[in-house]
């Protein structure tokens, strides 16, 4: 996805697709793929195989639309840079998870127990105060705003209107 995405609608299949490369290094998409199995576990008992999926792949969506129109409205930056990844739709599941089992035990760093309220916390704080080079945080903080509102409201997109005719199809 380029900042110009956002303003070219015979390009936007590219938030989606977007969610499904990776270039960062073998460390960084094994830990996103650790991190959504490991919580998307939890959530998709929950919610259910569907509507996880369709939680997961909107909030790619959402996380890539945030950076586009973020990088092109606001920053004003032109095609030289791109952005891709799974991070906007692992951080919505990760957020999800420490909204729904606040007290559960996560050990960061595989050494240390913390509540989940506090890793959601740490996750937030991370993205807006520590700036890495490389890394789309606004694509983060954007999938966390998203998870936000899925839980606050209530969102299931299983049933939203005509959803069901399309399910026959």
């Amino acid at each position: 996805v380029y900042p110009s995405t956002i303003i070219r609608p015979l390009y936007w299949w590219q938030f989606l697709t977007a969610g499904f490369v990776h270039a960062e290094g073998l460390n960084h998409i094994l830990f996103n793929m650790l991190g959504l199995y490991c919580f998307g576990m939890r959530l998709e008992e929950r919610y259910g195989r569907r509507e996880f999926l369709r939680f997961y792949l909107v909030a790619v969506v959402v996380g890539m639309v945030g950076w586009s129109a973020t990088h092109h409205f606001l920053l004003h930056e032109g095609d030289n840079i791109v952005c891709y990844g799974a991070s906007g739709g692992v951080t919505a599941a990760l957020l999800l998870f420490c909204l729904l089992y606040p007290t559960a035990t996560i050990l960061l760093s595989f050494l240390f127990p913390v509540p989940a309220w506090l890793l959601g916390i740490i996750i937030i704080g991370q993205n807006l105060f520590i700036r890495q080079i490389g890394v789309a945080s606004d694509v983060h903080l954007f999938g966390a705003a998203f998870a936000l509102g899925y839980w606050y409201f209530g969102w299931n997109f299983g049933r939203l209107p005509g959803l069901d005719k399309l399910h026959r199809l």
